[in-house]
């Protein structure tokens, strides 16, 4: 259960420089703000599963 957390926090930390490095690359919504919010949605999740895989090696 902490690794999951751990993972999540890292993911929404790495996530969030990523989508300030890369920016809006995706189109979802034609709508500026819902657009921003389910690209940073998106690098959150891609972030979430190498960190998971990472956290999951080095645990005991």
């Amino acid at each position: 259960m902490l690794a999951i957390l751990l993972s999540l926090v890292l993911a929404i930390v790495f996530g969030g420089i990523g989508w300030l490095l890369l920016g809006n690359r995706f189109a979802f919504d034609p709508d500026d703000r819902q657009n921003e919010i389910l690209n940073l949605a998106l690098y959150v999740g891609i972030a979430f599963v190498p960190i998971f895989v990472i956290v999951l090696i080095w645990a005991p």
